[in-house]
């Protein structure tokens, strides 16, 4: 059996899986993924909300056999009570324990049974003839791993089949201890600052080498166009202030593992000199067909439907990749060129422009029809990937750049980008080409909000027949 990794890098974990195991888009958890070849056999992921928990150890929910008997009691009192008549549910703690993971934090592993058992005469006289005539409906073991981070409880849970845990331990097992919850510092910053430094060690060590460009981005220098004031022009000398660990900590990554660049050139003592780049968002037609790129994603998403029927106008720097080429390539040839430079071909509200590229020039496509209202892509836009504290920073707020100094110096002057409506088409255009472009995807704001009806439905109309079921009970 092929075994993969999942890593959900924005709610901070990781574990690894079966390749085949499908993903259940709508399922309402963080992630779930099922078993195709064995319907008994699935797991899911479930974080506690930042706003309603403060969990500093998984020691907060007491010992193991203390956490194990809560969650037997919700499976029994809550999950998988029945309300159905000449049903009994039985459960059994197996096993508890606490577990020390290579990342040196702790887990607590626990193992439950639970058994469902039905009446094969239900509408008998008496209770008594009901209890005595029980046949076995289903089997099942479930195996939790929780842990804390970011100060949430983690919960990743295993169902399958009592007959056939036997043969499935020991994949179950791979994947409850390669389970693991990370703090947002360790998962961007961490790694962020360390890439840079162990570059530059190498650097260092070479001894021969005398000039540095490094990728870094715009958003070392800011988050929120307007977190200077509004009208602020942003300059090489900007540093982002609005970024924190715990807020926009990608941005806050990019800003640490930046200065720490410099640190390390002043460091050198003048043996290499340093340029970065700062771009804003990079789109254009890809190389490959690699689907890793998130500007790739973004697109692929408005052509297929995904974002269908409308989109965020978060506004953003943007630039064609092949500029950001042509500026480093600058950087690195010019002897005169030194320290950061901002580049950027136009500020504006990159999704609704590239919405409007996309619908006319694939009609046929399921593109996005209109710019979503404030509240909607509040609403609906972490379904999409886009965080409320990120669109409330950059919905409607236009960035203003300087990028004279990279004109200056490396000759990106304004008329020498590429317009980003050829961006956007010749980005189109290559991924029609590679076919990389799904005829048709399920939007995910329709999903939801029919999801949500069919919820509503559904607890009217149990509402309605318990209160019918009451109306008949009073009147005998």
């Amino acid at each position: 059996m092929l075994i993969s990794c999942f890593t959900f890098r924005l709610d901070g974990y990781s574990f690894l899986y079966p390749d085949q195991w499908a993903p259940v888009t709508s399922s309402g958890n963080d992630i779930f993924l099922r078993n195709p070849f064995n319907v008994d056999q699935n797991l899911f992921v479930d974080i506690t909300s930042p706003s309603s928990s403060r969990y500093a150890s998984v020691e907060d929910l007491g010992s193991p056999d203390a956490a194990a008997a809560r969650l037997l009691d919700k499976y029994l009192n809550k999950e998988f009570m029945s309300t159905r008549i000449g049903i009994k549910r039985e459960g059994e703690i197996i096993s508890a324990a606490s577990r020390q993971g290579d990342d040196g934090r702790l887990y607590y592993d626990l193992e439950v049974r639970m058994a469902s058992y039905a009446s094969r005469s239900p509408y008998v006289a008496t209770q008594g003839e009901v209890m005595r005539d029980y046949g076995l409906e289903w089997d099942r073991r479930f195996l939790t791993t929780l842990g804390v981070a970011n100060k949430r409880l983690y919960e990743l849970r295993m169902q399958t089949g009592s007959d056939t845990y036997a043969q499935d331990k020991p994949v179950l097992e791979l994947i409850r201890t390669s389970f693991r919850v990370v703090e947002e510092e360790e998962e961007l910053i961490k790694p962020a600052v360390f890439g840079t430094e162990n570059v530059l060690n190498a650097v260092n060590a070479a001894g021969t080498v005398q000039r540095v460009v490094i990728t870094a981005s715009t958003a070392s220098v800011f988050t929120d166009a307007f977190e200077r004031g509004e009208g602020h022009v942003f300059s090489e000398a900007d540093w982002n202030v609005s970024a924190t660990p715990t807020k926009f900590p990608y941005f806050y990554s990019k800003k640490l593992a930046e200065q720490r660049a410099y640190e390390m050139c002043k460091e050198a003592g003048g043996r290499w000199a340093l340029c970065s780049i700062n771009p804003g968002a990079i789109w254009g037609p890809p190389l490959s067909s690699r689907l890793d790129g998130e500007s790739v994603n973004q697109c692929l998403d408005l052509l297929s439907g995904v974002m269908w029927p409308f989109v965020a106008n978060i506004a953003c720097g943007m630039v064609d990749v092949r500029d950001v080429a042509r500026a480093h390539v600058a950087a690195m040839e010019n002897p005169a060129a030194s320290g950061r430079y901002l580049i950027n071909a136009r500020s504006g509200y990159l999704l609704v422009d590239a919405m409007r590229v996309l619908r006319r020039e694939y009609p046929k496509q399921w593109v996005p029809i209109c710019a979503g209202p404030k509240f909607g892509v509040m609403l609906f836009g972490p379904l999409l990937g886009l965080p409320r504290d990120l669109c409330s920073a950059m919905l409607g707020r236009c960035p203003v750049i300087d990028a004279s100094k990279a004109a200056k110096d490396l000759g990106m002057t304004p008329e020498s980008y590429i317009l980003p409506e050829s961006t956007i088409s010749e980005m189109g255009a290559a991924l029609m080409a590679k076919g990389m472009v799904p005829s048709f995807r399920l939007p995910i704001i329709p999903l939801a909000v029919v999801s949500a009806v069919l919820l509503l439905a559904l607890v009217a109309v149990g509402l309605g027949l318990g209160l019918t079921a009451l109306g008949v009970s009073l009147r005998f």
